[in-house]
C-alpha cells in the first residue's frame, strides 16, 4: 500500500505542477522584471551539482553521502525550476490565478514524493532510512529559494516554495521517527496525502471566486473538500482519527489568522493573536500526534493559504505598501514551520540534549543571538539591489551561507544546548518578522521581511548538519576559538565588500 500511496502523491504533484505551469504561462508575466532569472537558475544548479560531487566521498562525515547528495541534487534542480516559474508566472483571471497557485506546492509534493519512491524502500544494514535523501532535498530546495528570493525581486513566490518543501519534508521525517516499524511504514505517506488533498481542493474550488469578492468563499470550499478527504484517509487509510482532528485544527487556525489579517491591518493585537494561534496549534498538534501532528496541521492549512495566494492581483501581489492577507499567512506559516523544525531538532539530537545544562548562561546568550540574528544579517549583508544579477546572486549566496553557518558555529563553541537556545531564538525572530510585515512593529523599510528565508535556512542547517559539527564542541577551547575567529573574519571581510559595492552602486 505504501508504494501505491507514494505514486498517488507523485501523480497529484505532477498534475498540479503541469496545470500550474500551463495555466500561469511564463510569457504572460507582462512587464514584470525577470532579468537574471536564468543566471540565478544556473548558479543554483551548478551549486547543487558541486555539493553533490562533495557528497560522493565515502569517508566520514560523508559515509551516508550518496543518498544525501541525490536528494540535494533533486532539491536544487526542482528549486531552480520553481524559481524561474515563480518569477514569470501570472494569473490574469480568478480561475487562472486559482490554478496557478497550486504550482509551487505541487512541485514540492512531486519532489518529496520522488525522493520517497527512490529511497523510501532502500534496505541497508540498519533497515529502511530515507532521512539523508529527504534532508538533502530540503537543503537543495531551500538554497534555491534563498538565491532567487534575495537576488530577484520578481521571485517573491519562492517563500511559498520554501515553506511547502520544508514543511512537507520535515513532516515526513517526523513520520519516520514516529512510525519506525515495517508494518507502520505506510504512515510515511500520510503528509503527502494531506498536501495532495489541499491541492486537489484548490483545483476543484478554483472556479468559485469572483473579482473583488475576496477569498472567503473559495477558502471555505477548499477547506471542506480537504477535510472531507482527510476524514476518508483517517477512516480507510490511516487508522487514527487524530489525523483528521489535527488537520481540522490547522484549517481553523489559519482561517482565523486570515480573518485577523483582513479585519485588523497594522494592528498589534491582530499580529499577536495570529502568532499565539500558531503556537497554540503546535501545542495541540503535539498533544495529539507529537511533532508529526504539528506538521499535519500545517499541511492541511494550505487549503486556506492557497485561495489567499490566488486572490492576489497580478501586479499588486508584488507590492509591499499594504499588508496582504496571503503574505500574513505565509509569515505565520514560517512560525509554524519553525516550531516543526524545532521538534525535529529535538528528535534528531535527543541524546546530546539530555542532562543538566552547566552552561545555561551561554544557552541564554545563544537564544538572544537567535532572536536578533536575521536583523543583524540583513543589516550587515544587504543585497546590492542596484547592481546586476551576478552581484545580487553573490550577495544572496553569501547571506544564505552565513545563515547556515551561524547555528553550527554556536554549536561548535558552546554545544548542543546552546544550539537549541539559538534555534528557539530564531522562532522568536519569525514572530518579529510577522509583526514587522503587518505594521504592528515599525522598522525602516520592509527589507527585514525577506530575512524569513534566512531564518529558515539557519533552522534547516541546525537540524540537518549539527551532527557533522558536533565533534568540534569536544575540542580544546583554543580550537573552537580559532573556528570562531575565522568565521568572524570572513564575515567582516564580506560586510566591508558588500558595503563598498552598495555605496558604489548608489554613487553611479
Amino acid at each position: 500500500m505504501e508504494t501505491v500511496l507514494g505514486w498517488i502523491g507523485v501523480a497529484v504533484g505532477a498534475a498540479g505542477t503541469a496545470l500550474g505551469i500551463g495555466v500561469g504561462r511564463p510569457e504572460e508575466a507582462g512587464e514584470r522584471d525577470t532579468r537574471g532569472d536564468w543566471v540565478v537558475a544556473l548558479v543554483t544548479v551548478v551549486g547543487a551539482f558541486v555539493l553533490f560531487l562533495l557528497t560522493r566521498m565515502s569517508e566520514p562525515p560523508f559515509a551516508i553521502g550518496e543518498r544525501l547528495g541525490y536528494g540535494l541534487l533533486i532539491g536544487g534542480v526542482f528549486g531552480a525550476a520553481a524559481g524561474v516559474w515563480a518569477a514569470r508566472t501570472s494569473g490574469p483571471t480568478p480561475w487562472r490565478s486559482g490554478i496557478a497557485a497550486v504550482g509551487l506546492p505541487s512541485l514540492a509534493l512531486l519532489g518529496v514524493g520522488l525522493v520517497l519512491l527512490l529511497f523510501g524502500t532502500y534496505s541497508g544494514p540498519h533497515g529502511v532510512y530515507p532521512q539523508p535523501a529527504l534532508a538533502g532535498f530540503m537543503i537543495g530546495a531551500l538554497g534555491a529559494a534563498v538565491l532567487f528570493r534575495l537576488a530577484l525581486p520578481a521571485a517573491r513566490g519562492m517563500d511559498v516554495w520554501a515553506v511547502s518543501a520544508v514543511a512537507l519534508g520535515a513532516t515526513v521525517l517526523l513520520a519516520v521517527f514516529r512510525y519506525d516499524s515495517t508494518a507502520d511504514r505506510f504512515w510515511w505517506r500520510a503528509p503527502l496525502m494531506v498536501l495532495a488533498a489541499a491541492i486537489v481542493a484548490q483545483i476543484a474550488s478554483a472556479g468559485v471566486p469572483r473579482r473583488g469578492r475576496g477569498f472567503a468563499l473559495p477558502a471555505l470550499a477548499a477547506a471542506v473538500i480537504t477535510l472531507g478527504l482527510t476524514a476518508i484517509f483517517a477512516w480507510r487509510l490511516f487508522p487514527d482519527w487524530s489525523l483528521f482532528w489535527v488537520a481540522a485544527a490547522g484549517v481553523v487556525t489559519f482561517a482565523f489568522v486570515a480573518w485577523l489579517a483582513g479585519a485588523a491591518k497594522a494592528s498589534g493585537r491582530a499580529a499577536a493573536a495570529a502568532a499565539l494561534l500558531v503556537v497554540a496549534l503546535s501545542a495541540l498538534g503535539f498533544r495529539m500526534l507529537a511533532g508529526f501532528g504539528i506538521g499535519i496541521g500545517m499541511l492541511a492549512a494550505w487549503s486556506i493559504l492557497l485561495p489567499a495566494l490566488a486572490s492576489l492581483r497580478r501586479e499588486e501581489s508584488m507590492a509591499e505598501e499594504e499588508p496582504e492577507a496571503a503574505h500574513v499567512l505565509i509569515y505565520a506559516m514560517f512560525i509554524g514551520v519553525g516550531l516543526l523544525l524545532l521538534r525535529l531538532f529535538l528528535e534528531n539530537y535527543a541524546s546530546e540534549l539530555r542532562g543538566v545544562d552547566l552552561r545555561a548562561h551561554y544557552t541564554f546568550v545563544a537564544l538572544v543571538l537567535g532572536a536578533v540574528f536575521p536583523f543583524v544579517l540583513m543589516s550587515f549583508f544587504g543585497i546590492p539591489s542596484q547592481r546586476g544579477s551576478g552581484w545580487r546572486t553573490a550577495g544572496a549566496g553569501a547571506a544564505g551561507l552565513f545563515a547556515a553557518v551561524a547555528p553550527l558555529v554556536i554549536l561548535a563553541i558552546w554545544g548542543f544546548k546552546a544550539a537549541l537556545g539559538f534555534f528557539a531564538g530564531t522562532v522568536a525572530a519569525e514572530v518579529f518578522i510577522l509583526f514587522i510585515y503587518t505594521g504592528a512593529a515599525r522598522a525602516r523599510g520592509r527589507g527585514y521581511v525577506e530575512s524569513a528565508l534566512l531564518v529558515l535556512a539557519a533552522q534547516v542547517s541546525a537540524v540537518q548538519l549539527s551532527r557533522l559539527v558536533g565533534p568540534l564542541a569536544e575540542q580544546p577551547r583554543v580550537t573552537r576559538l580559532i573556528v570562531l575567529a575565522a568565521v568572524v573574519a570572513l564575515g567582516l571581510i564580506w560586510a566591508v565588500v558588500a558595503a563598498l559595492v552598495s555605496r558604489g552602486a548608489k554613487e553611479e
